[in-house]
């Protein structure tokens, strides 16, 4: 039986002004795995955007041509007329998504396929949603093993992930409500950029800890940060309570892997 094939959806949203560091990030998430910098599928219907970095062609000569594929056929049709539901400008054209999933992976390369809402909070009303289940219906009618996932994918860990020391005014802020964990200018190490959405981290100012259930980082007005993804709840947040909430949030932000299951 042949090897699953992975693609991956996301949002841009955030990042207009911060291309060159996410390329640096999802460059040196997918190195650590195993595969060369990703191939970038756009699936915006229009590409005059207020985001800089995103703006006409301003993202394809950022990554280079090799890596970056415009697909307005996979845009939403609602964005370009301002009329009707949600929908594919032209459905036919996830095969050839498909086919460039294909040919990428033969060359170590996986694909990520996006447009401009943001990554992970607005996945679930996206029209990628729609992209992903015309792709996974493309990959079942040709018998094409494809899982599809948001960006950087990956299960939600068992437990405590990982621990990260942090200053008391740190620790405060998160506790106060703070949105994000705060990393500074540095690029973070690989695991942090390639974090599964909604894992846990336990912070640690000296003796004081808390447990917090974040995203990857990303780069945002001159540094990284960790967005906080389950808020924390009253009272001490044990590490079942806070993964069970992010559970529920994963599978309710249809986060979790979908597979294209061959009969």
């Amino acid at each position: 039986m042949s090897t699953a094939l992975t693609a991956f959806s996301w949002g841009y949203e955030g990042w207009g002004n911060s291309t060159r560091e996410l390329l640096q990030a999802f460059s040196a998430v997918e190195r650590e795995r195993g595969h060369g910098p990703p191939v970038f599928a756009d699936v915006r219907v229009r590409r005059e955007v207020r985001a800089v970095g995103f703006r006409g062609d301003a993202f394809a000569h950022q990554v280079g041509r090799a890596h970056y594929r415009w697909m307005p056929g996979l845009g939403n049709a609602a964005v370009g007329t301002g009329r009707g539901p949600m929908r594919l400008v032209e459905p036919a054209e996830v095969y050839e998504l498909l086919g460039l999933i294909q040919s990428q992976a033969r060359q170590g390369r996986r694909v990520i396929f996006f447009c401009s809402c943001g990554s992970p909070f607005d996945a679930r009303d996206c029209h990628r949603q729609l992209v992903r289940r015309t792709l996974l219906g493309a990959a079942r009618a040709s018998r094409v093993r494809l899982g599809v996932q948001e960006w950087p994918g990956g299960a939600l860990p068992s437990g405590v992930h990982e621990e990260l020391p942090v200053t008391p005014a740190l620790l405060a802020a998160v506790r106060a409500g703070a949105g994000s964990v705060r990393l500074g200018s540095r690029l973070p190490p690989v695991r942090l950029l390639g974090w599964p959405t909604g894992a846990l981290l336990r912070l640690r100012a000296g003796e004081d800890t808390q447990l917090v259930s974040v995203a990857a980082a990303h780069f945002h007005a001159g540094e990284w940060k960790m967005p906080v993804y389950t808020r924390l709840g009253e009272g001490p947040e044990t590490a079942s309570r806070l993964r069970g909430a992010a559970r529920r949030d994963r599978r309710e932000g249809l986060l979790e892997a979908f597979p294209a299951p061959i009969r």
